[in-house]
């Protein structure tokens, strides 16, 4: 069984990168404390809730 989505961790992070836009993955994990592995399940979540990010050569974007 999965765990829930934890939408507040997907907004905090969708809002960081409209903030920060450019930076990788890395860089979220050690701004909010998390452990990588986090911050990729919260892309994950990120999807299944429609809010999207691109990436480019490792970089995270707003979806535009």
């Amino acid at each position: 069984m999965s765990k829930p989505i934890n939408e507040n961790n997907c907004k905090k992070l969708s809002q960081a990168i409209q903030e920060n836009p450019g930076k990788p993955r890395g860089f979220f994990a050690r701004l909010f404390g998390w452990k990588f592995e986090k911050v990729e399940r919260t892309l994950a979540d990120m999807e299944s809730k429609r809010l999207y990010v691109s990436e480019d050569k490792g970089k995270l974007w707003p979806f535009k």
